[in-house]
């Protein structure tokens, strides 16, 4: 097939695609921005978990 013919044959097929109701941008920061927050909240459990079995150890 004739990479032109091609070529035009994609722009046809998406020439009246309707534009994103979102902005990709956006997407990627709230996805990076979840992904601190799961890290944070598992780093603070861990330590909670930590600290509550260092209390329940008995010492001695």
């Amino acid at each position: 097939m004739d990479p032109e013919l091609l070529r035009e044959g994609m722009r046809t097929a998406v020439a009246d695609e309707p534009p994103l109701g979102f902005d990709p941008d956006d997407v990627v920061t709230e996805a990076a921005r979840r992904q601190r927050r799961r890290r944070t909240t598992a780093a603070a459990v861990a330590a909670v978990v930590v600290a509550t079995v260092a209390g329940l150890v008995p010492h001695g």
